[in-house]
């Protein structure tokens, strides 16, 4: 079963129309291929962001929650306002690598425009194969047993440093040399924010950013966001469940949540913001928000 999903966006039709020459095995060796034309010029189509993310989501709906499966996006930078919006549009479950586009209008014979498009299916296939070399690296990091701040739910964690650690490795991973490192001097900057701390009940170390203790449920993994639910969820609920800049993690992972100063709150966002009520004691987080 495929590990991973390769998004290919923003592709005008003839480099669309190149590439599924290639056979699928070459751009996506072990995973899935998710590939259509851009019908606007130099800009997306927002019907054509929509239509990859809806993909994705009907294809992980077929899959069993337990098998990890990681979204990978490689994409045309027209460097607008569309392209910031693609990019947000897979923040944070994906990682993107930027693919140059050859101009094909420079082609003075028919000889060096198909030189052109045999370069660009080239440089495609090589772009998968680095992004695949670093979401692997990123999954050392976050397919762990351990608590992990790349893992902690935007919604729910108060601050700015969470979305500022996770934009830096998702805008910047997959162009290092060493993405390793680059993970681990942001994961230090944030520790040095929010070091880890040891809850007053407790004798194991989580993670707090001052209104949460984040803890590790240990094996009680008990809840995950099941694709029974993630149909009356909106699309992206599911997206962020299945993974992280990338990267694979546990999918029955959450956080066990407890007040650093008096009680539980009544409610707390869920994955796309809507109220939902905590335990008695403590409230299950999800690494996407979905509170179980």
């Amino acid at each position: 079963m495929p590990e991973y999903s390769i998004v290919i966006a923003g592709l005008p039709t003839l480099l669309f129309d190149r590439l599924r020459k290639e056979p699928e095995i070459k751009i996506a060796p072990g995973g899935k291929l998710f590939l259509s034309p851009n019908p606007w010029t130099q800009c997306y189509s927002p019907k054509h962001v929509d239509n990859l993310i809806s993909q994705l989501f009907e294809y992980y709906l077929t899959r069993p929650e337990k098998d990890p499966i990681v979204t990978l996006l490689l994409y045309a930078d027209y460097a607008d306002e569309s392209t910031g919006k693609l990019l947000n549009r897979f923040f944070p479950f994906a990682l993107p690598r930027r693919l140059p586009l050859p101009d094909l209008s420079a082609a003075k014979s028919t000889q060096e425009h198909n030189r052109l498009l045999n370069g660009f299916a080239a440089d495609v296939i090589d772009a998968s194969r680095r992004l695949r070399t670093t979401s692997n690296k990123i999954s050392h990091k976050t397919h762990v047993h351990n608590l992990n701040p790349l893992l902690l739910p935007v919604r729910n964690f108060q601050g700015s440093e969470l979305s500022k650690l996770l934009w830096k490795i998702y805008t910047e991973a997959s162009y290092s040399d060493d993405p390793e490192k680059l993970l681990d001097g942001e994961i230090e900057k944030f520790l040095a924010k929010h070091p880890w701390v040891t809850p007053p009940e407790g004798q194991k170390r989580a993670l707090s950013d001052g209104v949460l203790y984040f803890k590790s449920p240990g094996n009680d993994r008990h809840g995950f966001m099941r694709n029974s639910v993630a149909k009356i969820h909106p699309i992206d609920c599911l997206l962020n469940a299945r993974s992280r800049l990338g990267g694979k993690y546990d999918y029955c992972f959450h956080y066990d949540c407890t007040p650093v100063k008096g009680k539980l709150k009544a409610s707390y966002d869920n994955c796309h913001g809507h109220q939902s009520p905590p335990k008695e004691r403590h409230v299950n987080i999800a690494p996407n928000d979905f509170i179980i």
